[in-house]
């Protein structure tokens, strides 16, 4: 592995770190309320999925690769984007980061590049449901933690867990709504050799990857920004991202997440999220105008409610970013 190519994993293990319930940090800051919306400044980008909500699981990387691609999609095709039918599934959209396995921390970019390079089809969300496994008795992450722990005692312990019909017919019983055949799971616990390939071969049933019942994707071309040694400041990357966004191409951005955030974000606390809009609000009593940009956030709808329906500033999110990360610190498709 080359030096840039180590730089560009130990930035990728550290996304995601931050679970859903850390949500008030540095980086979501809302404008004040004499901060009035500048007439004909708001740049809105449609069509785009509902909200959803990573329930404390580190795959907010996923989940916005999933609605970038699914935007794309609902444009190209013009399908309805509020149709559940046409919802990507989640699980299958990050498997594309390691293939073949569900890996908690990663980055947007390389999903995007992969599913680029290889135009696969991706499985649906009514298919492949995270719902499956999230909300379980009102603890976040529960079961997702409960198919890590299960599997790696059974590695840990083969002799004592020889009963591998019984261990799937546990994962059954406790995860009454997933839909995995008992015998797929069997086989997941006899063949699996990292959890992170447990996990996927064990939460996605084998019929979702059913070729004739996978999603189609037009083809198109991913791009990030900065590239590796490419030179950028914080005003480069707001003059990109106003670009892109003011064009109606929505945008995943890696930013510092830290609650005791600071300039070199020391704790490497990071969250992905998409934006999905921008527009120019000013203080009446001040004259001070401010862009503010529409985060999709995959900490759910009650996240987007506390935080002005999810318009922050722009400026506090790409400080945020820059701290964060050097390079690929945005990433975005296109049509090729």
């Amino acid at each position: 592995m080359g030096l840039d190519e180590m730089k560009l994993l130990a930035i990728a293990l550290f996304i995601c770190s931050l679970k859903a319930g850390a949500a008030e940090t540095y980086a979501y800051k809302v404008p004040g309320p004499e901060f009035i919306e500048k007439k004909n400044s708001a740049v809105l980008i449609t069509p785009s999925t509902p909200v959803k909500s990573q329930d404390g699981i580190g795959l907010c990387y996923g989940f916005s690769s999933t609605s970038l691609l699914e935007t794309f999609r609902c444009k190209e095709m013009n399908l309805d984007c509020n149709d559940p039918k046409e919802f990507l599934s989640t699980f299958d959209v990050t498997s594309h980061y390691k293939s073949g396995g569900l890996e908690e921390g990663g980055q947007a970019s390389r999903i995007l590049s992969s599913i680029a390079s290889s135009h696969p089809k991706i499985a649906y969300e009514s298919c492949a449901r995270f719902s499956t496994l999230v909300h379980q008795n009102q603890n976040e992450g529960k079961a997702w933690h409960y198919l890590t722990n299960i599997w790696t005692e059974f590695k840990n312990n083969p002799k004592e867990n020889n009963c591998i019909s019984c261990l799937a017919d546990s994962v059954k019983t406790r995860l009454g709504h997933i839909k995995t055949p008992a015998g797929q799971i069997e086989e997941a616990f006899k063949t699996a050799k990292t959890v992170e390939e447990f996990l996927y071969k064990t939460i996605l049933p084998s019929e979702c990857l059913d070729d004739s019942q996978m999603a189609a994707v037009p083809e198109f071309a991913a791009y990030t920004y900065p590239s590796l040694k490419e030179k950028f400041d914080e005003d480069k990357l707001k003059e990109k991202i106003v670009s892109l966004l003011s064009a109606g191409i929505p945008v995943e951005i890696g930013i510092c997440a830290d609650r005791t955030y600071t300039e070199n974000c020391e704790n490497r606390q990071g969250h992905s999220i998409a934006l999905y809009g921008i527009k120019e609000v000013c203080s009446k009593r001040t004259k001070e105008c401010r862009k503010l940009v529409k985060v999709k956030n995959s900490y759910g709808e009650g996240w987007q409610k506390r935080f002005n329906d999810g318009w922050l500033d722009m400026d506090t999110l790409v400080k945020s970013s820059v701290s964060f990360a050097t390079f690929d610190n945005i990433s975005w498709i296109q049509k090729k």
